[in-house]
C-alpha cells in the first residue's frame, strides 16, 4: 500500500516537474487523492465507521462480532445469577 501511494505520489512530482519529492508536494497529493494523515482512503473512513455503528464499538473479528468478556471466561457472570 505504502508502494502504491508513493509512486502516486511520484506522478504528482513529475507531473509538476520536479525531480525531488518534498514535504508539501507530498502533502498536496495525498490532499488531491483525499487520503488523510494517517493513510486513510474516504473507503476504509467509510468501513471503520460502518463497524463502530454496527457492533457499537464492541471487538469484531473474521467470524462476527466477539462475545462479552464474561463469556469467553467460561465463568457465571455477576449479571445472570439467580441471587434468590
Amino acid at each position: 500500500m505504502a508502494k502504491r501511494l508513493l509512486r502516486r505520489i511520484r506522478d504528482f512530482a513529475d507531473v509538476a516537474g520536479e525531480e525531488v519529492i518534498g514535504l508539501e508536494r507530498a502533502r498536496s497529493a495525498r490532499d488531491e487523492l483525499e487520503i488523510d494523515a494517517i493513510g486513510l482512503e474516504a473507503r476504509d473512513r467509510a468501513i471503520l465507521s460502518s463497524l463502530s455503528e454496527k457492533f457499537a464499538g464492541r471487538p469484531v473479528g473474521p467470524r462476527g462480532p466477539s462475545p462479552p468478556p464474561w463469556a469467553r471466561t467460561g465463568l457465571p457472570s455477576r449479571r445472570f445469577t439467580n441471587r434468590s
